[in-house]
């Protein structure tokens, strides 16, 4: 069957079911507060987006949706919160820098879903990429290394599938450079719709992208669907998108990437309507100004990089039955995630052997055809 997708952004206004949006545009710094056109459902979706946006009818000031098909995809205004507010916060900045760039290597390095590193700068502006490479490297390694000591306390393991390029000793981060108008800097948007005219529009692709402008701190999109299983809108189905600025690079890679993953879906049990938590330490929570979002210290300091401090909002390995992470969205079994460090491409099948004739076999060949070999699948994808 083919499938038509419609535009990331687009805004489908023939449903019957309204619903009124606001959303925070970051421009210079400032955040405004401004009243989107009313969205709505279509139609002929009616039924099936019933239940997966009927929590959106009452969102926060910050979030802004629309429709891709019958589920929103949202983004709820800059992660301001997440800019570092004094020296020491630049001392682990330096430190995440020169940390281990390790990171999974699977198959050819394209194949399969995957998060492709961007760097991208306004046109006439200094490239700083060859002097910054080994950083964004560094960071990658981090964020590699966050999610998978998350996965580690369930005892599990979780590696994010880069777009890499091989090495003589494995792989490194692929790092796509990208030089844009100045206007794609001035809101998220902005920024996505410039890079999709650049072909960076593909299924089963996440974009995380370095943005070489200090206008906010870091944005990303997520889709609404909090229903379980690889065919989740936030599983590839669609392209999604984060952007991280200077002020925050080295920060906030972990905290987008997730909301790409799908987290933190609204309707989990300690979830804020800005798609975060209220759980205190943890990367995906904080007082982002939205229903529900006072905190709670509810987890350790040490939680404070890791992914879901109680096992039980948005990341789990192995979630406990009868949860609500076990019956919907768990961003630890994202196709875009891997529970080892590397999937080599599989060797092609070996030809048949000529067959050998059978003297027990009938004279007209009426035996019993030898079994086909199963086919091996190009990577082992998480379900």
């Amino acid at each position: 069957m083919t499938m038509t997708r419609p535009p990331l952004l687009q805004r489908q206004t023939t449903a019957r079911t309204a619903l009124t949006l606001l959303t925070a545009i970051t421009v210079a710094g400032a955040v405004l507060l401004t009243a989107l056109p009313t969205l709505a459902v279509p139609a002929a979706a009616a039924t099936p987006a019933t239940t997966k946006v009927a929590r959106l009818t009452a969102p926060a000031a910050q979030v802004a949706c629309s429709l891709v098909g019958d589920v929103p995809v949202c983004s709820h205004g800059d992660d301001a919160r997440l800019r570092p507010q004094s020296s020491a916060g630049e001392g682990t900045r330096q430190q995440a820098s020169t940390s281990s760039t390790r990171i999974g290597c699977y198959g050819n390095g394209r194949s399969g879903p995957r998060v492709q590193a961007v760097y991208a700068r306004p046109i006439g502006s200094a490239d700083r990429l060859p002097s910054m490479r080994a950083s964004f490297r560094g960071w990658a390694g981090a964020l590699d290394k966050a999610v998978d000591d998350s996965a580690h306390q369930t005892r599990g393991a979780r590696h994010v599938r880069f777009v890499t390029t091989p090495t003589s000793g494995g792989c490194e981060l692929d790092i796509v450079a990208v030089t844009l108008p100045p206007s794609a800097f001035t809101s998220f948007n902005a920024t996505v719709s410039a890079l999709q005219q650049r072909g960076m529009d593909a299924t089963g692709m996440k974009y995380l992208v370095w943005s070489d402008v200090s206008k906010l701190c870091g944005m990303a999109s997520s889709y609404a669907d909090s229903s379980p299983g690889a065919n989740n809108a936030n599983n590839g189905l669609y392209p999604t998108y984060a952007r991280v600025d200077r002020a925050c690079w080295g920060y906030a890679e972990t905290h987008e990437l997730t909301h790409m993953l799908g987290g933190v879906q609204a309707d989990a049990p300690r979830a804020t309507a800005g798609f975060h938590c209220r759980d205190g330490s943890d990367v995906m929570c904080y007082d982002d100004g939205t229903a529900g979002s006072q905190q709670v210290s509810a987890c350790p300091a040490a939680q404070a990089r890791l992914l879901d401090c109680r096992h039980d909002d948005y990341f789990s390995t192995a979630p406990v039955k009868g949860s609500w992470l076990a019956s919907h969205w768990n961003v630890a079994m994202s196709s875009f995630l891997s529970a080892s460090w590397s999937s080599p491409e599989p060797a092609p099948a070996p030809a048949p052997a000529p067959a050998e004739p059978s003297t027990s076999a009938p004279e007209d060949g009426g035996g019993e055809p030898a079994p086909s070999p199963t086919p091996t699948p190009l990577l082992p994808f998480l379900p």
